[in-house]
């Protein structure tokens, strides 16, 4: 849904109204972001805020058991003993599976979890995280850009190699001209499918007809975790975030020693 009117409100920056915004920018009012948006997190900020999103959890079921289990023994120390048997072992399980996931994101290598269960663990995590994160200062694009990094481990964490033509690079349209033939003639020297897509329903479409086997995409760090939540649980994504010297959705600009880089570790190639 782009922003668009005729009559701009007091509150909103005339620099909003010069371009199409995407869904994730709705509430953007045309001011410049730190650094020009160019967010630099590490693994560490997500993984840190996803232990504590863990624990919380953890913490919270346990006391409901303290709350439950007088009752329960009331009612028959056979429904008491069931019920702590399950609950002990699914926190056991989902701790177990945090750990492995985490192993597999520090290591890059695969650690007895498949990519489509780790990518959907770290993914359902990520809107608790940015609550955390929201108590104790931390903005959703820094939790989000921090994300990505946990994100695109698990995906370097499969392993997979695929064939050039099995390869999509999916732009975003907000790229300034001169980085988008740039990253045009980086994906056809190696001979990787490119599409542009205009929003996520777009990029989705593509993804459905092409049906590439690995993803390369860049984005803002909103769209990238919109996009990887969709698509990352099935097909491996690399994802890029994108710097916004004139704020989001214009102009954008992205590393292409980045995208090199992804290109070549999903083609099992040399740079």
């Amino acid at each position: 849904m782009a922003l668009h009117t005729d009559t701009p409100s007091s509150d909103v920056d005339e620099t909003a109204l010069d371009r199409t915004l995407g869904d994730e920018w709705f509430d953007w009012k045309g001011g410049l972001e730190k650094d020009g948006g160019d967010i630099r997190e590490g693994r560490s900020l997500f993984l840190a805020l996803s232990f504590a999103v863990v624990a919380i959890a953890v913490l919270a079921a346990l006391f409901l058991w303290f709350l439950i289990s007088p009752r329960l023994l009331l009612i028959g120390p056979w429904l008491h003993g069931i019920t702590r048997t399950v609950v002990l072992g699914g926190l056991l399980m989902w701790v177990g599976w945090y750990g492995l996931t985490v192993a597999s994101v520090l290591l890059e290598t695969q650690v007895l979890v498949g990519h489509g269960p780790r990518q959907r663990l770290i993914n359902a995590i990520v809107p608790w995280a940015v609550r955390v994160g929201k108590l104790v200062g931390v903005s959703r694009d820094r939790v989000s850009n921090s994300f990505v990094k946990v994100s695109n481990s698990v995906a370097r964490a499969t392993g997979r190699r695929v064939d050039s033509g099995e390869l999509l690079l999916l732009l975003p349209r907000c790229l300034t001209g001169e980085i988008r033939r740039e990253v045009l003639d980086l994906g056809k020297s190696y001979g990787c499918r490119i599409s542009t897509a205009s929003g996520g329903s777009v990029a989705r479409l593509q993804i459905d007809r092409l049906k590439p086997r690995a993803i390369i995409t860049m984005a803002c760090e909103r769209d990238l975790v919109s996009g990887i939540h969709d698509v990352a649980p099935e097909i491996p994504v690399i994802a890029i975030p994108n710097r916004r010297p004139r704020g989001p959705c214009k102009d954008t600009e992205v590393n292409l020693e980045e995208i090199r880089e992804a290109i070549c570790l999903c083609l099992g190639a040399a740079q």
